[in-house]
């Protein structure tokens, strides 16, 4: 009798449970307010070839996607996409990609930049400590460097001949494309300091007048050879007044007075 009664009472209990469950899930559930397929929740990200979108939710700043970050270790969210971390980064690759790219804002590179011997376009300024063109001679490799300059300057250089005791060049009536007439195009013409160089027993000076780059003789050889050198400051900073840095917040500078107190300096 005693087992009966047991198994009636587990019996109602199960039948219990079941109809509380029943009227819990039947009160949970709320009939969507849109026809099909309206109002859908999202679909995961997955691997269909459907285009996909990982939203945003501002109201509580999340959004973001990690991948290959080891368990236990967090990302920084404050960016939205983080692929490795210090401890992943030696054993996996990060990311490929294949076409063209677009980047909208400032991208932070913590570690090399190699381009694979490709190139560089569309860059307005490069702030750098240093430009090292490296040549290659038999089995060795050697540096080379940019001159520093003191604002931004435009230079040419050539060779020529005096016609007797004196040449005049007409910048302004170059042939088109040759050197002398793109260094007149690109200069704030005011601003041109002419070198000129003998290659010839001969005393030589120049000067600009006008158009004209004009170099006489002073004393020695008549007809004499010589090399010149024109600087002229470019056209887009001829009204730039001042060496300071623009945003003075460079993360990158040589501290010119720590060296002046270092031992290298006598």
């Amino acid at each position: 009798m005693k087992e009966k009664f047991s198994k009636l009472i587990t019996f109602f209990s199960i039948l219990f449970f079941f109809f509380v469950s029943l009227y819990v899930f039947a009160q949970a559930w709320q009939e969507p307010t849109a026809s099909p397929p309206n109002q859908n929740v999202p679909a995961p990200i997955n691997v269909s070839g459907n285009s996909q979108i990982k939203r945003y939710e501002s109201s509580t700043s999340k959004g973001w996607l990690g991948i290959g970050i080891p368990s236990g270790e967090s990302i920084d969210s404050s960016y939205l996409l983080t692929v490795g971390t210090s401890n992943t980064a030696p054993n996996v690759g990060g990311i490929k990609v294949t076409g063209n790219s677009y980047f909208q804002g400032q991208v932070s590179i913590n570690g090399i930049l190699n381009m694979n011997n490709q190139k560089i376009n569309n860059v307005n300024k490069i702030t750098v400590q240093t430009v090292d063109p490296v040549f290659k001679i038999g089995e060795k490799q050697y540096v080379t460097y940019l001159p520093d300059m003191v604002g931004q300057k435009t230079e040419v250089v050539g060779e020529a001949k005096l016609e007797g005791r004196e040449l005049v060049i007409d910048l302004a009536n170059q042939p088109e494309g040759s050197d002398l007439w793109l260094f007149w195009q690109v200069v704030d013409r005011d601003s041109i300091i002419p070198f000129v160089f003998p290659q010839d027993d001969a005393a030589l000076y120049a000067f600009i007048d006008g158009s004209k780059f004009v170099v006489k003789l002073r004393e020695g050889k008549e007809n004499a050879k010589f090399s010149f050198r024109l600087i002229g400051t470019r056209l887009d900073h001829s009204q730039n007044k001042s060496n300071l840095h623009p945003t003075q917040d460079s993360q990158i500078f040589i501290d010119i007075d720590a060296l002046r107190q270092g031992p290298l300096v006598k």
